[in-house]
């Protein structure tokens, strides 16, 4: 968890991220001068696109319309028919969002140039089935670098592993790799300072909504949470 005074709202922070990166790309307007905010009752919402190009979000019980335009600020994309929202859904751009990959904290694996993230915890054994998978495969680990960023997301332990991978990666990044694969970690406290990419990680993380790992987004921008049946026909999917 994040600590009390970083939960910002997704939504503030996704069009933080993307003031940062590409504020002109499309037209919209993101808010400013906000002076009040509330949620609605409401958990589902249905995208509607008329004959007469009018776009409409109306909540699955009725009782709420919103008439406007509909933008997806991930993609940088004016969504204007369901087939388009369907191809966008699982899609982020990185680059679009003003991501910065130097700023996150990502242990590497593999040696190719397809570049993908695979976010993960060091406690989540979900995670480790999948680096494992990775690192059997001679045709993944050939063909694609696979970025480990680290979100600790499974509690305290898990946020102090995170740290001292953090630490360590800044003078032995192998070692890192190898402490977070085979689950060896020195004992003892980590210092709170010179952890501004995990950091990164957490607040990147809470943006996109990240909930569960691993979540991996390949190449393409397409991303899934938990691994696919088929690795490599995910980490290829266009």
């Amino acid at each position: 968890m994040l600590p009390k005074r970083k939960r910002l709202s997704a939504v503030t922070l996704i069009i933080f991220l993307w003031i940062a990166g590409n504020a002109s790309a499309f037209q919209l307007t993101p808010p400013k001068n906000i002076v009040h905010k509330q949620r609605l009752p409401l958990s589902e919402m249905n995208f509607i696109r008329t004959e007469e190009g009018i776009t409409y979000l109306i909540s699955t019980d009725g009782r709420y319309v919103f008439q406007g335009a509909l933008f997806d600020v991930w993609n940088g994309e004016q969504i204007e028919s369901v087939p388009e929202m369907a191809h966008l859904s699982n899609r982020i751009d990185f680059k679009y969002l003003g991501v910065k990959p130097e700023k996150m904290f990502t242990l590497k694996l593999g040696n190719g140039f397809k570049e993908v993230f695979v976010f993960a915890d060091p406690n989540c054994s979900a995670c480790h089935k999948l680096l494992d998978a990775i690192q059997e495969s001679d045709q993944i680990t050939s063909e694609f670098l696979i970025r480990i960023a680290i979100v600790p997301v499974l509690g305290k332990n898990s946020l102090e592993k995170a740290k001292k991978l953090a630490l360590k990666s800044r003078s032995d990044e192998p070692g890192a790799l190898t402490a977070l694969l085979n689950n060896t970690y020195t004992k003892g406290d980590v210092p709170e300072d010179g952890l501004e990419k995990l950091k990164y990680n957490r607040i990147l993380a809470r943006a996109l909504s990240i909930k569960s790992v691993p979540y991996i987004v390949n190449p393409q921008g397409v991303s899934v949470a938990g691994m696919p049946e088929n690795l490599y026909g995910f980490l290829t999917q266009d």
